[in-house]
């Protein structure tokens, strides 16, 4: 059975409503949507509400991811702890309209894994770096000396603004 299934909801289970699902995401889940997110241990639990056609869905995930840091570029371990709700509709076709989802009705099911990593994702800080200190020393010794470099140059490009035409 492919790991991924376990994110897959029947929506037309009578014994849906009110029912818990746990999922564990280790690096092969997050490998699989080959983002920003590199590594990690999460568990989550979607917990399902509705009858008939509406369904609300309340989605916990909480453990650690392993990200690039964006100044030295190593990896960092960023805390997760994220709630979402999600209201999910039966219509015709699969469409995802921000604040709900449509799943078509002859199916009846939901793929959950994207939905959890799209969460996790957006639950991250935008700016991801390493606690003050904690960065990788080689790589910040060649960013200082980049910025160092670049920092001559504009004293350079200061000093051209203020010459004068000889034409005037």
């Amino acid at each position: 059975m492919n790991k991924m299934n376990a994110y897959i909801i029947d929506l037309k289970r009578s014994d849906v409503t009110g029912k818990d699902f746990h999922t564990h995401e280790d690096n092969s889940f997050f490998e699989y949507f080959k983002g920003d997110i590199e590594q990690g241990e999460l568990d989550t639990t979607i917990h399902v509400e509705g009858t008939g056609r509406v369904f609300n869905l309340n989605i916990h995930s909480e453990g650690t991811v392993h990200v690039p840091c964006d100044r030295c570029l190593a990896d960092m371990v960023l805390r997760i702890d994220t709630t979402n709700d999600l209201v999910v509709k039966f219509g015709t076709e699969y469409m995802d309209e921000g604040d709900y989802v449509i799943v078509p009705e002859d199916e009846g099911t939901i793929d959950m894994a994207p939905l959890v990593y799209e969460f996790v994702a957006l639950s991250m800080p935008i700016k991801r770096v390493h606690e003050p200190g904690m960065c990788d020393p080689a790589m910040m010794e060649i960013l200082n000396q980049h910025l160092a470099d670049r920092s001559n140059l504009e004293d350079d490009l200061d000093d051209t603004d203020t010459m004068v035409d000889d034409d005037e």
